[in-house]
């Protein structure tokens, strides 16, 4: 009986066991490399939605010309109403620099045909759920990608009117000072493409063409063409630390990605669904394709008119998550920590006090920084330089991530040209002060000696 009871207690324990194992490994499963899984949809239903990611989470904002703006949550899998857009938008570009979304143009209005550019640079703020307006693009522009690289917004292209009418400007955004610059054109002008950075370099793909710009070097150059997938929907890059670094390229047809190194394409799993102008955002180094349109028999349009006017087309809430090729195969015992100086710049600065601003790509034993080839300094996170002197100074900053992998920047050189008053000037204006004072005083005493005598 004893023993009957013994069993009957260890096969109890065996179940919960077993069953604990099961309920654990259908919460968490691994992710299987190249696959799709749908995702909580969308609340609103629209296309030309802007994506961004800020602290782990997903935000979707406008699209359709709505106001909407909601925070998705990956782990969770669940969507979060936040402020709305002050201005309905669709279309438009979209990037998060620091805890701040940035969007850029797109159409207003609400009414086929009844819509218009705008230049507007919306800002929401992800910390006080609040937005604010600043420095409006120099053009008003649709259908074009933001990217960010070394602390800049670099906006590509587009289209300056609803018949698809191309540019080739690229238009720069300095958040920190709220000033707009304009660098090297595109060779070949675009609108609805997708885009993705990888190692500094902005990849700017669309049916037909895979235009590369060096950011350090200011040259444009021409990629592999991708291979045909139907109207292109969205892409990005995949960073290199959960998944190999590829440019994946999301199309009504089919999906593929790019190998830089190679410069060869090779195709990925299509989406669950075919969609056009839809938005991709990349988390972790997996794929979240939200929205867009699903159009007859993702038949491609055509007329000349976007999708969004072409007949037979409906709009989606769908999200599909997709996990790149790789993932999961890269070691991060072995990738070196990525670091990036955002402060200071390549600049003169009047102020001795300097910010150092920095970013990391991965967690961290310690981050040190060498000013003027001096002894490493540790920090804690972004810090203030105090008291710098006059003159050319150069700073470097390095990482040791977990592993004990050491990363570094590149060398940053900026200039303090301080507005006191140099010691030497100070004497100078002294030393003539007293002369004067000497002057007077001698003028001064001979008259009064003169005054005496008589």
């Amino acid at each position: 009986m004893k023993i009957n009871s013994f069993f009957l207690v260890i096969s109890v324990v065996l179940v919960i066991f077993l069953s604990f194992l099961h309920f654990a490994e259908a919460i968490t499963p691994n992710p299987i490399p190249n696959s799709w899984t749908t995702k909580t949809p969308l609340p609103e239903a629209r296309g030309g939605v802007g994506t961004a990611v800020v602290n782990e989470k997903i935000y979707a904002i406008g699209g359709s010309a709505t106001s909407f703006n909601e925070e998705y949550d990956p782990v969770a899998d669940k969507w979060i109403a936040r402020a709305p857009l002050p201005t309905p938008t669709g279309y438009f570009a979209i990037a998060s620099y620091k805890s701040k979304i940035y969007c850029f143009g797109g159409i207003t209005g609400s009414s086929d045909y009844g819509y218009t550019l705008t230049a507007a640079n919306q800002v929401y703020d992800t910390i006080t759920d609040k937005w604010e307006t600043k420095a409006s693009m120099p053009t008003a522009k649709c259908y074009l990608q933001a990217e960010v690289v070394n602390g800049r917004i670099y906006l590509i292209g587009g289209s300056k009117g609803f018949g698809f009418t191309l540019t080739d400007d690229v238009m720069v955004y300095n958040p920190e000072t709220n000033v707009w610059s304009k660098s090297t054109s595109i060779p070949s002008a675009v609108a609805s493409y997708a885009s993705g950075v990888l190692d500094n370099k902005i990849y700017v793909v669309n049916s037909s063409l895979n235009q590369i710009y060096d950011i350090r070097k200011d040259i444009w150059s021409i990629g592999t063409s991708p291979p045909l997938i139907g109207k292109i929907s969205s892409g990005g890059a995949t960073s290199g630390y959960f998944a190999p670094q590829r440019f994946y390229l999301f199309g009504e047809k089919g999906s593929a990605n790019y190998d830089s190194q190679t410069n060869t394409w090779t195709k990925s799993a299509s989406l669950p669904t075919y969609r056009s102008y839809s938005s991709a955002a990349l988390l972790n180094d997996i794929f979240y394709v939200i929205g867009g349109f699903i159009s007859q028999a993702a038949i491609e349009p055509s007329s000349n008119l976007p999708t969004y006017f072409q007949p037979h087309t409906t709009l989606t809430t769908i999200n599909e998550e997709y996990v790149p090729i790789g993932y999961g195969t890269s070691d991060p015992s072995v990738t070196i920590p990525k670091i990036e100086i955002l402060s200071p710049e390549n600049i003169t600065y009047t102020s001795t006090n300097i910010p150092l601003v920095f970013t990391l790509d991965k967690p961290t034993n310690w981050v040190k920084y060498s000013l003027d080839e001096h002894k490493n300094v540790t920090v804690l996170s972004n810090v203030t330089l105090s008291g710098v002197s006059s003159g050319l100074h150069s700073l470097m900053v390095y990482a040791n991530d977990t592993y004990g992998n050491i990363g570094t920047t590149e060398t940053v050189s900026f200039i303090i040209k301080s507005e006191r008053f140099p010691i030497g000037t100070v004497a100078t204006v002294s030393a003539t002060i007293a002369v004067v004072i000497s002057i007077v005083i001698g003028v001064y005493l001979k008259k009064y000696n003169q005054t005496c005598k008589h």
